[in-house]
C-alpha cells in the first residue's frame, strides 16, 4: 500500500484562486470529513443549491441555516466564523458561489461516475427486477 503525500492531494484536489473582500483565498474540494460537516449543517438547505440561486432561495437559505452557510464559508476559507460575519453581502455571495462551483465542478468530473457505477451495482435495473416475457 502506498502512501499519499500532501503533494500527491494537492494534485488531485487542486486550489482555485479568489479574491474576497480585498483578500486572496484559496479553495479547494471539501475533504471527505468536511463533506460530512457540510451534509450535517446545510441537510435542511443543500438541495436549494441543486437549482439556480436567486433572492428568495438565498433568504430561505439565511433564514433556515445561516450558522451552518458561515461555519462553511470560515472552514473553506481557513477564517473563523466571527471574520465571515464582517462579509459585506457582495463578498458573502462570492464566497458562496465560489465554494459551491469548485465543489459542483469536482462532483461532476470526479466522482458522479463513481457514484453512478455504486448505485448501479446495489439497486437492480427495471430488466433485472422485472418477470421476463416468454
Amino acid at each position: 500500500m502506498s502512501n499519499i503525500t500532501e503533494k500527491e492531494l494537492e494534485f488531485l484536489f487542486p486550489e482555485n484562486e479568489v479574491e474576497i473582500a480585498g483578500h486572496m483565498f484559496s479553495i479547494r474540494p471539501f475533504s471527505f470529513v468536511e463533506t460530512q460537516i457540510v451534509a450535517l449543517k446545510l441537510k435542511d438547505v443543500l438541495h436549494l443549491f441543486a437549482g439556480e440561486i436567486t433572492p428568495m432561495i438565498l433568504a430561505e437559505v439565511y433564514s433556515t441555516a445561516f450558522e451552518g452557510v458561515r461555519d462553511i464559508i470560515a472552514m473553506s476559507l481557513g477564517i473563523k466564523p466571527a471574520l465571515v460575519e464582517k462579509f459585506d453581502q457582495a463578498s458573502a455571495l462570492i464566497a458562496i458561489t465560489e465554494i459551491v462551483k469548485v465543489n459542483k465542478d469536482f462532483f461532476v468530473q470526479q466522482v458522479e461516475g463513481t457514484m453512478t457505477e455504486l448505485t448501479e451495482m446495489v439497486m437492480p435495473s427495471e430488466e433485472e427486477t422485472s418477470p421476463s416475457e416468454k
